[in-house]
């Protein structure tokens, strides 16, 4: 680790170890080629920022992103906002990697959306995780079903694109990249779709068939997306009060906020204030875990984090 970054592990056990990055945005690694450490990474943004991994097309990240490095795997980063880059990171172990890829050891794409099913897991199991007495047995379950519906995701969506020509796929790249940008700097505002395919200078039925296509998501579900996930990433602040944020993230008022939070993780907000106990994530395990045919250690009560 260079001294102009922060790195710290959250949590660990055999199989895998979660962390948390920060690389500010005076920090010299925006002018140099950077690179992972020995293991498979999976990586959960925060902040926004364009990811160009060597051999591979750049990733417009954010938290509806999640992107994934190969063991050593070098990259340079481009800065898109004052926060730098922040995010969340999994390592896994050879043995845990070919499990959840059907046998690879590398990923063969650079990034993948992020479900709201993906990232409620990882980021309920985060918190939790910094618990006296959290549930080492638990935590991994919920990193792991989220890092295996990940890469399912991740392949589904590399996969549909497959038949177009290099030409068009260049140009709708451009096309979801720049809505990207567009979305991630003005999400807290009311953007018909009309108004962002204007600006694009395209068509509505185009931006929408290719946003979908590219990102696995449309146009509204990924606006509502950010904000909802804006939201869920202030709710660690036991003291926030929704009023005022949702005026500041676009919804029409504080009900609007409440049901489309609960739209999209199937929790009030109010459930996820403060801190998370093991009963709250387990429920989030038991509603996701029958959806994904990754075996899972057992549940148990007889380790805790470390």
């Amino acid at each position: 680790m260079q001294a102009d970054t922060i790195s710290r592990t959250l949590f660990a056990s055999e199989d895998l170890l979660l962390g948390e990055f920060w690389c500010p945005p005076q920090s010299g690694r925006w002018h140099s080629l950077n690179s992972v450490s020995a293991e498979p990474h999976v990586i959960f943004p925060r902040t926004p920022v364009t990811i160009r991994q060597l051999g591979r097309e750049p990733a417009i990240c954010d938290r509806n992103q999640i992107v994934f490095y190969n063991p050593g795997q070098r990259f340079f980063r481009s800065l898109r906002t004052r926060s730098g880059d922040h995010c969340y990171y999994i390592e896994l172990t050879a043995q845990l990697m070919r499990r959840l890829a059907n046998g690879a050891s590398s990923f063969p794409f650079a990034s993948g959306p992020s479900e709201s099913s993906v990232f409620l897991l990882q980021r309920l199991a985060t918190r939790y995780a910094n618990e006296p007495e959290a549930d080492v047995d638990l935590v991994e379950e919920a990193l792991t079903i989220a890092v295996a519906r990940a890469i399912e995701s991740a392949r589904g969506v590399h996969d549909l694109p497959a038949n177009e020509r290099e030409s068009t796929r260049a140009a709708n790249r451009e096309i979801v990249d720049q809505t990207r940008q567009l979305l991630a700097a003005r999400y807290r505002e009311r953007l018909t779709m009309t108004q962002i395919a204007s600006s694009l200078e395209i068509s509505r039925f185009q931006l929408s068939r290719v946003f979908r296509v590219h990102t696995g998501f449309s146009l509204l579900e990924y606006r509502n997306h950010l904000r909802s996930r804006a939201v869920f990433d202030r709710l660690s602040d036991r003291g926030i009060r929704l009023a005022p944020l949702a005026d500041e993230l676009g919804y029409s008022n504080h009900s609007h906020l409440t049901e489309s939070f609960h739209g999209a993780f199937g929790f009030l907000p109010s459930d996820l204030r403060g801190r998370i106990d093991r009963d709250t994530l387990s429920a989030a395990v038991a509603r996701n875990s029958t959806t994904t045919s990754v075996r899972v250690s057992p549940v148990s009560d007889a380790r805790t984090a470390r």
